[in-house]
C-alpha cells in the first residue's frame, strides 16, 4: 500500500494487490482526505481515519461500492460534496459532533434520493442537536442518538 501525501493532504492511494478486499488505515498526520483520493476503488471495505483528519473533500470515497464501514474521528469538521456518494454497501455512518458542515450530496446515491428508501434505511449516528441530526432529518436517513444507546456505525 502506498499513500500519496503532500502537506498533510492525502491525494491518492495505490495498492498493487487490488484483487482482494482491503482495510485501510490512513496514516496519522493526514489532515485532509483530498478530492477523489479513494474514488472508484472497488476493493476497499473498511476505512479508519486518524484523529488528525479535519476535512473529507469532494468525491473522496466516491463509488467505493464495497465500502461497508468508515470510522470518522472527532476532529473532522467538513464532509464535502459526493464524499461518500454511490457507496452502495455503506448502510450507516457515525458522525462526530465536531462536524459542522455536511454537503447535501455527501451521501448521495444513484442520482435519486428515493433509492435510499427503497434500498433499505441508511442510519446516521450522532448526538442530538448536532449537524449529524440536522443532516439526517433533512434527508431520507434514520437518525440514531448515540447518547440514548444507539449503536455506533
Amino acid at each position: 500500500m502506498e499513500f500519496c501525501i503532500e502537506n498533510g493532504v492525502l491525494w491518492d492511494f495505490k495498492d498493487d494487490e487490488f484483487d482482494r478486499h482491503t482495510r485501510i488505515a490512513v496514516p496519522h498526520g493526514v489532515r485532509v482526505i483530498g478530492e477523489a483520493a479513494f474514488a472508484d476503488n472497488e476493493f476497499i471495505y473498511h476505512v479508519v481515519l486518524p484523529n488528525t483528519v479535519e476535512r473529507i473533500e469532494r468525491d473522496a470515497f466516491y463509488n467505493c461500492y464495497s465500502l461497508t464501514r468508515v470510522t470518522i474521528p472527532d476532529g473532522v469538521t467538513y464532509i464535502g460534496p459526493y464524499a461518500f456518494a454511490d457507496c452502495v454497501s455503506l448502510g450507516s455512518v457515525s458522525i462526530p459532533e465536531s462536524v459542522t458542515e455536511i454537503d447535501p450530496s455527501a451521501f448521495w446515491l444513484h442520482k435519486d434520493w428515493d433509492e435510499y428508501l427503497t434500498g433499505g434505511p441508511f442510519y446516521i449516528y450522532g448526538k442530538r442537536g448536532s449537524e449529524a441530526e440536522r443532516f439526517a432529518r433533512e434527508h431520507p436517513f434514520v437518525f440514531r442518538d448515540v447518547a440514548e444507546g444507539g449503536q455506533r456505525a
